[in-house]
C-alpha cells in the first residue's frame, strides 16, 4: 500500500459525519491530558469501575478490593488490552485544513500516518475531533496478541488466528444472528468480546466525565463507538456470508479453520478487506472531491436508538448487517469480477491491490452492480450512524 497518499481513516470520517446532527453539543474544546494524569485523577475508584464492568470470567472483584494502578501499562493490563500498546496524542488533520490532493491510502494506517498531527499536553482539541480521531484507535493494536498473554482470561482464539491483525477478530466481530446449524457445527462462533469492550469503555467514559477528565471521557467514548460501528459491517456480523447451501457444499471444511490459519484463509479475508476498502474509498472521495454517494449520506439519516439499552443497540444494528451479508458478498464478487480474490496465496493486505482501477472498471462495465453495492452499504451505514450517535447522546445526556 502506498503510504505517501493522503487518506483519513474510515472510522474517523464515519464518526465525523455521523455526529453532524449533534454538532451543537460537541462544539466545545477540551485540553489534551496524559493517561498518567487521568490515572492519578481517577484514584482508587478506577479499579472499582473496571472490575464492575470488565465482564470477563474470573475477573470480577468485590468493591473495596482495589489494586493500585500507577502507570499506563498497569491500566492496559487491568483492561486486558495489549500491554505494549502505545498511547498516541494526536488529532486527525481536519479535511478543511488541506486540499486533500492525491490518491487514497487504502491501508488505513494509524499514527504516524500523514493524516495525523502530534498534540502536546494541555493543547486544546475540539470535543468532536477527540471523538472522531480516536474512534479509530481500537484498530491500532490494543486488541491484538491477547490470546498469547498467559495471565489473560480469553482462552484460545474462537476464530481468526492468535497473532497479527486477525488476532483482534473476536473483539471486533460478533455473530449474534448466525444460522443455528452453523453454530452447532462451530460452537466457538458464539464467542465474542465486542459487547464487553463497548460496555466497559462507555462506562469508563462516563466515569472520566464525572471526574472532570473530559478529554479521556470522549476518548473512551470513541473506543466504545468503534466496536458498535464494526458490528454494523456485514463481514463483522456474519461468519460465512454465503447461502446455507453453499456452506453445506463444503465451504466450512475448505475455507475455515478456527484454530490456525487455513490454506485458503485469504478467500474470506480478501472479500472482507476489499468491502471495507470500497467504503473507505467512497467516504474519502466524498470528503476530498464532494462526490455524492448514497452510503455516505446515509450516515446522517435516522435517529440514535434512544431508549434502547446497549445490548439492544448491538442486537438490532448487527441483525441488519447480518441479514444483508450474503447479498453484499454476492454483489461484491460481481463488482470485482476478479479471480485473484479467490487465490489462497493472494492477499490484498500484502499486495498493492488496484482498487481505484477496479472501481473505475466496474463503473464503466457493470454500473448497476456498483449501484447495488452502494445501496447495500447505505442500509448498513445508516445503522453505523445511529450507533455512533447513540454513544454521543449517552455522553451528552450524562
Amino acid at each position: 500500500m502506498n503510504h505517501s497518499k493522503l487518506s483519513w481513516n474510515t472510522h474517523y470520517l464515519i464518526t465525523r459525519i455521523a455526529v453532524r446532527p449533534y454538532a451543537a453539543d460537541l462544539i466545545g474544546l477540551t485540553k489534551v491530558t496524559s493517561l498518567e494524569e487521568f490515572i492519578a485523577l481517577a484514584g482508587e475508584d478506577l479499579q472499582d469501575v473496571i472490575a464492575a464492568n470488565l465482564g470477563l470470567p474470573g475477573e470480577q472483584r468485590r468493591r473495596g478490593n482495589r489494586v493500585l494502578l500507577a502507570t499506563p501499562r498497569d491500566l492496559l493490563i487491568a483492561l486486558k488490552l495489549n500491554p505494549e500498546t502505545t498511547i498516541p496524542y494526536v488529532r486527525a488533520i481536519e479535511p478543511e485544513e488541506t486540499s486533500g490532493a492525491g490518491g487514497h491510502d487504502v491501508s488505513r494506517s494509524g499514527p504516524p500516518a500523514p493524516s495525523y498531527k502530534q498534540m502536546t499536553e494541555q493543547e486544546q482539541m475540539k470535543i468532536s475531533e477527540v471523538f472522531a480521531t480516536f474512534s479509530d484507535e481500537p484498530d491500532w493494536g490494543m486488541d491484538q496478541e491477547l490470546f498469547t498473554v498467559e495471565d489473560y482470561p480469553y482462552g484460545h482464539a474462537p476464530f481468526g488466528i492468535e497473532t497479527g491483525l486477525s488476532s483482534q477478530a473476536a473483539f471486533h466481530m460478533a455473530f449474534l444472528h448466525e444460522n443455528p446449524l452453523l453454530t452447532r457445527l462451530l460452537p466457538d462462533l458464539r464467542i465474542s468480546f465486542s459487547e464487553q469492550r463497548a460496555r466497559l469503555f462507555l462506562e469508563l467514559a462516563r466515569f472520566a466525565m464525572k471526574k472532570g477528565a473530559s478529554y479521556w471521557g470522549w476518548r473512551f467514548a470513541a473506543w466504545a463507538a468503534h466496536y458498535l460501528q464494526d458490528l454494523t459491517q456485514p463481514y463483522h456480523a456474519r461468519a460465512l456470508p454465503f447461502s446455507l447451501a453453499r456452506i453445506l457444499g463444503g465451504l466450512v471444511r475448505r475455507l475455515v479453520s478456527w484454530r490456525s490459519a487455513p490454506p485458503s484463509k485469504n478467500f474470506l479475508v480478501n472479500r472482507h478487506h476489499i468491502f471495507e476498502a470500497v467504503a473507505h474509498y467512497m467516504i474519502n472521495e466524498a470528503v476530498k472531491n464532494r462526490s455524492a454517494y448514497a452510503c455516505v449520506a446515509a450516515l446522517e439519516k435516522g435517529g440514535d436508538y434512544a431508549g434502547c439499552t446497549l445490548h439492544q443497540v448491538i442486537r438490532r444494528s448487527s441483525k441488519i448487517a447480518a441479514g444483508l451479508a450474503v447479498e453484499a458478498n454476492r454483489t461484491l464478487e460481481g463488482v470485482l469480477d476478479d479471480p485473484r480474490i479467490n487465490d489462497p496465496e493472494y492477499s490484498v493486505l500484502e499486495e498493492d491491490y488496484p482498487l481505484e482501477e477496479k472501481i473505475a472498471e466496474t463503473l464503466r462495465e457493470r454500473p448497476e452492480l456498483f449501484e447495488g453495492l452502494t445501496m447495500l452499504m447505505s442500509v448498513c451505514m445508516e445503522q453505523t450512524g445511529m450507533v455512533t450517535r447513540h454513544v454521543a447522546r449517552e455522553m451528552v445526556r450524562d
